[in-house]
């Protein structure tokens, strides 16, 4: 970042986090817009920021704090599928705002809860049928690569007939390297570690650690049949492979949710598609072993099978060439077949993603980008 960039300029600088005022600020506070809050960093250097008002910090953590009260309240109610965040329909501050979305799954009514708690908005929704995005039959999308990136074919066996997804972004865990993608590409509700991971059909390492509850599995590169797992995501849009310059922190998935940021995501299937994040903090999942825990993410990029593990995405606003990481996909929500389809075999599409978000991994479980 340079120095025209940089954060010399800044009035009010407040680190993200769940509670966007639980740091200190440096600066003076001079007018309705002039806190900035961090929205993309670089391991620990703030590398995007958004100036905000003290009246939109406010509601968001007071939005947090509700979130958190329904959550407990309603953790042992079956009628609630999932808990999480969405657009507010007014504004707050001189800018969009955030609300609760209780989803209520199919044929219930759901608990009753207002319609809004101390102006935060509360809206109730009918959850909609969601599965995983692997696909036990061909690939639209899969190029050889020596180095092997985001964006690109994994395989849990050498065979023409087991499970495709996508490899998400190069990361580091416990001080190794490693490339990220979803746990269930190597079996449902399965222990996965040390399966076999393949690339156009030749074996190039093994699942050295894996989450069911979260799905997100690391592969280690084992054997010769690549020269490396090199970082960055392949957009096959423009057959060029990107840098990673950031990851969002909550603050930043949440303004990127609130202005409708486009975000893309890409997968061996359906290959890059475009949207917005349509909810972020969510705690649902997608069957009954995965578990968001307040850090998964929906968007409105189009998924099908063979998606799963793909990267979800922006780019960047200092320099559109290189990505900001917001997540992975780790499946669809209300597939449909569609009349007309590029999708290999006609396979069902689905309008939204679902998987956790980069911000979760990195935080919760220490699975943080490699940046360029």
């Amino acid at each position: 970042m340079n120095g025209k960039d940089s954060f010399n300029r800044r009035k009010v600088l407040k680190t993200a986090g769940a509670s966007l005022a639980a740091t200190p600020a440096i600066g003076v506070v001079y007018g309705e817009k002039d806190i900035e809050v961090v929205t993309a960093v670089r391991g620990d250097t703030p590398v995007e920021s958004e100036f905000v008002s003290q009246k939109w910090i406010d509601h968001e953590n007071k939005v947090t704090r509700k979130l958190n009260k329904f959550r407990k309240e309603l953790k042992n109610d079956q009628r609630v599928k999932e808990i999480e965040l969405g657009v507010a329909n007014e504004w707050v501050g001189g800018r969009p705002g955030s609300r609760i979305e209780i989803a209520i799954k199919p044929g219930s009514d759901g608990p009753d809860v207002p319609k809004e708690e101390d102006q935060v908005e509360i809206k109730k929704k009918t959850a909609k049928t969601r599965r995983f995005a692997f696909n036990s039959g061909c690939q639209s999308n899969s190029n050889y690569f020596a180095d092997l990136p985001g964006g690109v074919l994994l395989q849990s066996s050498e065979g023409n007939v087991d499970r495709y997804g996508t490899s998400a972004y190069l990361s580091t865990w416990n001080g190794s390297q490693y490339m990220l993608s979803v746990s269930h590409l190597w079996g449902l509700c399965e222990d996965n570690d040390q399966e076999s991971a393949y690339h156009k059909a030749k074996k190039i390492g093994t699942v050295t650690a894996a989450h069911i509850d979260h799905d997100w599995s690391l592969v280690n590169k084992t054997t010769s049949n690549i020269d490396s797992l090199t970082s960055g995501i392949f957009d096959p849009a423009d057959k060029n492979i990107h840098n990673i310059s950031a990851r969002f922190t909550t603050s930043g998935l949440r303004t990127a949710m609130q202005d409708n940021r486009t975000v893309f995501k890409v997968g061996i299937e359906t290959g890059r598609t475009r949207g917005t994040i349509l909810n972020v903090e969510g705690n649902g999942g997608i069957d009954s072993c995965t578990s968001w825990d307040g850090n998964g993410m929906k968007t409105g990029c189009t998924v099908a099978d063979g998606d799963s593990g793909g990267p979800i995405y922006a780019k960047g606003k200092n320099n559109s060439n290189n990505f900001v990481v917001a997540g992975i996909v780790s499946g669809g929500l209300d597939f449909f077949i569609p009349g007309e389809s590029s999708a290999c075999n006609n396979n069902e599409l689905s309008p939204n993603s679902t998987g956790m978000s980069a911000h979760g991994l990195a935080t919760v479980h220490g699975i943080k980008p490699v940046f360029f």
